[in-house]
């Protein structure tokens, strides 16, 4: 509901993740020799990848959890973007109340 908290947690996830990006990207650097290569078999283009798709989708089963899968991300992307304006204008809760809700529930 404030800009100013918006900013202050952007500077706040980019003081924490770049850190971390960086120490993970140097911690794993030393492996990357140790890595599997590819096969000529394992090397697929565009053509072999949609083939790959459509034989998963002639399955009835993969079909069904695919479906639940996009119904689920979408009811939870359209949760994510207005539980802001449910709780304030619908329930009528103060910035404070939302503060604690949000602690309550990730605890």
């Amino acid at each position: 509901m404030n800009i100013g908290g918006y900013q202050q947690a952007a500077l706040i996830y980019g003081v924490v993740v770049l850190p971390s990006l960086i120490f993970s990207s140097i911690g794993l650097h030393p492996e990357i020799p140790r890595l599997p290569t590819r096969t000529a078999e394992q090397a697929a283009g565009l053509k072999d990848m949609l083939l790959g798709f459509a034989q998963l989708l002639r399955n009835r089963s993969m079909r069904a959890l695919l479906g639940a899968g996009l119904f689920l991300a979408a009811a939870l992307g359209v949760d994510a973007s207005l539980w802001l304006y449910q709780y304030s204008a619908f329930y009528g809760m103060s910035s404070n109340q939302m503060l604690m809700l949000t602690a309550a529930e990730n605890q």
